[in-house]
């Protein structure tokens, strides 16, 4: 919550200056990473609040520009993929079943991939149009395109999480895909972060 805190990420693109940021503790203990992340939480959670309230346009460099109201489902989308898709397995150190998938946790997320997705992967619109179909908790259709759909990408909420992260492939997380072989192999590389 405060810049003067973490190194200096200028010119950086996001995912590379979140690595910087990481890199930064990477000497913590664990005592030390709870006890600031219980800290900045507290005063992001209230500072998220008030960003749900504003009506201005929030330029955050390579991931888009976005109403400020979207700006807490960002925040949510990060914790709730990390926590299940990077902590727990398969490909995370923590074994045992992850946090609950529900409602208020999953909703914000896709929301956030939601309003993600044309901006951080607009190349991938040039191969046509895509209907998601996100299935179970959570559920909603998503058109990212314009015209007539060219492929059809159906999965449940939390394979849907990790696909449109790079977090798993088609295959493996049971993924139904029908369409334009074209436009399939540019749905299947779609990346929110």
């Amino acid at each position: 919550m405060d810049p003067a805190q973490l190194p200096d990420t200028t010119g950086l693109a996001t995912e590379r200056a979140q690595d910087a940021c990481v890199e930064s503790r990477r000497g913590w203990d664990a005592a030390t990473v709870l006890d600031d992340y219980e800290e900045v939480s507290t005063e992001a959670l209230d500072r998220l609040a008030g960003l749900a309230e504003l009506d201005m346009e929030v330029p955050l460099d390579d991931l888009g520009t976005y109403p400020a109201s979207v700006l807490p489902s960002a925040f949510s989308f990060d914790h709730y993929t990390h926590i299940r898709a990077d902590l727990f397995g398969p490909r995370g150190p923590l074994s045992g079943p992850p946090p609950p998938s529900d409602q208020l946790r999953i909703v914000p997320a896709l929301d956030w991939i939601e309003a993600a997705l044309p901006q951080q992967n607009a190349a991938a619109m040039t191969a046509g149009s895509f209907e998601l179909q996100v299935l179970g908790t959570g559920a909603r259709t998503i058109r990212f395109g314009t015209g007539q759909a060219k492929a059809t990408i159906s999965s449940d909420s939390l394979a849907f999480v990790r696909w449109v992260t790079q977090r798993g492939s088609w295959t493996e997380l049971g993924v139904q895909a029908d369409g334009d072989q074209a436009a399939l192999a540019a749905a299947s590389k779609l990346k929110v972060f």
